[in-house]
């Protein structure tokens, strides 16, 4: 990835990855199950994942920077978000 926007990160004994990827046209997150190789996405929209800042495992929950995410601002005030390994909950 030419811009830096590269995150993978095995999580310990769940069986998963977190997956950074633009397989849909801009960068989010995905859950990966490493045992049948299914993508599950964790974040989506017109925004763009700039990188991810912790995992917390006990609650189940990724912190990443995100731009662009709020429609109307300027796309690149960063922005400091989290969301639940399934793909709720996201607070920005």
């Amino acid at each position: 990835d030419y811009s830096s926007k590269l995150y993978l990160n095995y999580l310990d004994d769940s069986g998963e990855a977190i997956w950074m990827s633009e397989r849909d046209g801009w960068n989010h997150l995905y859950l990966v199950d490493l045992k049948t190789g299914k993508a599950a996405q964790m974040t989506k929209g017109e925004w763009v994942v700039r990188g991810v800042d912790r995992v917390d495992l006990a609650s189940r929950e990724v912190w990443f920077r995100a731009v662009g995410i709020h429609p109307g601002q300027d796309p690149y005030h960063v922005h400091f978000c989290r969301v639940k390994l399934d793909g709720t909950g996201l607070v920005t």
